[in-house]
């Protein structure tokens, strides 16, 4: 092979293992919004230049059940964290089909379109899965 040609093909391995870096940032953060925890990943060894993170905290304290008198805004956010969760879970379990039913029998198509009064009910029938 020719110069140019190797050049060529270290550019192309570049760009590979950056699209792959990339992938992997997006699935964390995609995680991280609903809240799922990814299992059995590697741990990132830090650079010499990069400061260890932080450890992250164990299973967070369930969310209270919701109380729609004067419920902040943080315990809604809370409860619908676990609603994510549990759809996540049981959407991983192979169980999609189920919680779109589920989803439809209260006249929604995605979680956040359920009323927030029904969310305990919705709950209770996603953990009945």
């Amino acid at each position: 092979m020719d110069n140019y040609q190797t050049n060529v093909l270290d550019l192309l391995a570049d760009l590979i293992h950056e699209q792959q870096k990339t992938r992997a940032a997006i699935t964390d953060f995609a995680e991280a919004l609903a809240g799922v925890k990814r299992e059995a990943a590697p741990e990132p060894v830090p650079s010499a230049e990069e400061k260890p993170a932080e450890p992250a905290p164990a299973e967070p304290a369930p969310a209270p059940a919701l109380d729609r008198s004067n419920s902040a805004p943080e315990d809604r956010t809370a409860y619908l964290a676990k609603l994510r969760k549990t759809f996540a879970a049981k959407s991983k379990e192979g169980k999609k089909s189920e919680l779109k039913a589920l989803l439809e029998s209260f006249g929604a198509v995605k979680l956040p379109d359920v009323n927030e009064e029904n969310w305990p009910e919705l709950l209770e029938k996603a953990e009945a899965i």
